[in-house]
């Protein structure tokens, strides 16, 4: 991929000056070699906040926060009055502003920083969609396990939106299903997987495509993706140790994360959730229904 003719990666440098007028602020955080991106945008002008009120945003594979950021814009005035601050997650070797740095190669490797970064931020409300979804819960088991009987102790989020999660796979066709797509988009490319991207996909995507045409091919992310094994994906204990209170959003039409899974995950919980189905969108419902995700997470909130 030709990084200097990518319009997707001018399309960042253009809007970080536009984002930072609007308030937010952008926070580069290394660990080892490892970067991590944080946008973020102080709601609560107060200098010194003993518990700030965080909500925290990550995105799925390959994603910019670009792509939610004018969600949030949207129910700003609500999060405003929830919220001291909003912080967003840049991942690198993806498609936001990090997206010239080498990605995670493990998805231990990025749990571990991801994992360290929410242990700093401390956030209130917790909010994934795809992988993000996987890492958001996955940090809620996490900090439940660490914490306990510890009172004084950071037990995590209290609520949790999980938009089209990644990260419980029961069963062996699931199972099968979930290598056709991942996998079969390293073996086969992109075209393998655009279609999976959206329900319907929008006019100027086509426009875009060659730009992430070449992410599949990205030695770490191969990498990345073949490191998970099973053990990784939420299991009974686990989803029984979930005790945010959890909201899902789902494209019904998703057939990157079949919305059925959904069932998969309400099955295991010791505590029930509530389900939120999105008609006539796929897995991105932040661009294929902007206005009715905004809407979904102004009632959820």
């Amino acid at each position: 991929m030709k990084w200097s003719v990518n319009p997707v990666f001018h399309a960042h440098q253009i809007a970080l000056p536009a984002l930072k007028a609007l308030g937010f602020e952008w926070e580069l955080r290394s660990r080892g070699e490892q970067k991590l991106g944080l946008l973020r945008r102080r709601l609560n002008k107060a200098t010194h906040l003993e518990c700030p009120r965080r909500l925290v945003f990550m995105g799925g594979l390959g994603d910019t926060p670009l792509s939610w950021v004018r969600i949030f814009l949207g129910c700003g005035d609500l999060i405003r009055s929830k919220y001291d601050e909003i912080v967003l997650f840049d991942f690198p070797g993806f498609a936001g502003f990090l997206a010239r740095e080498p990605a995670y190669d493990s998805l231990e490797q990025m749990k571990a920083a991801v994992f360290d970064a929410l242990d700093t931020l401390k956030p209130q409300t917790l909010m994934g969609h795809s992988l993000g979804g996987w890492l958001a819960a996955s940090y809620d088991v996490y900090r439940r396990q660490r914490s306990t009987g510890n009172r004084h102790a950071y037990h995590g989020p209290e609520k949790l939106i999980l938009v089209c999660p990644a990260g419980v796979l029961l069963g062996e066709e699931n199972e099968a299903y979930w290598k056709d797509v991942f996998h079969g988009a390293i073996e086969k490319g992109f075209a393998s997987f655009e279609g999976h991207i959206f329900h319907r996909p929008p006019i100027w995507f086509r426009f875009l495509k060659k730009s992430f045409a070449g992410f599949f091919k990205k030695p770490e992310i191969v990498k990345f993706l073949g490191s998970i094994e099973r053990e990784h994906f939420l299991h009974d204990r686990d989803l029984k140790d979930l005790k945010a209170d959890t909201t899902f959003i789902w494209g019904a039409q998703d057939s990157m994360i079949p919305s059925s899974w959904v069932h998969d995950w309400t099955a295991l919980m010791s505590r029930p959730a509530r389900i939120e189905l999105m008609e006539g969108v796929g897995h991105s419902p932040q661009i294929e229904s902007p206005l009715r995700t905004i809407g979904l997470i102004r009632q959820i909130l």
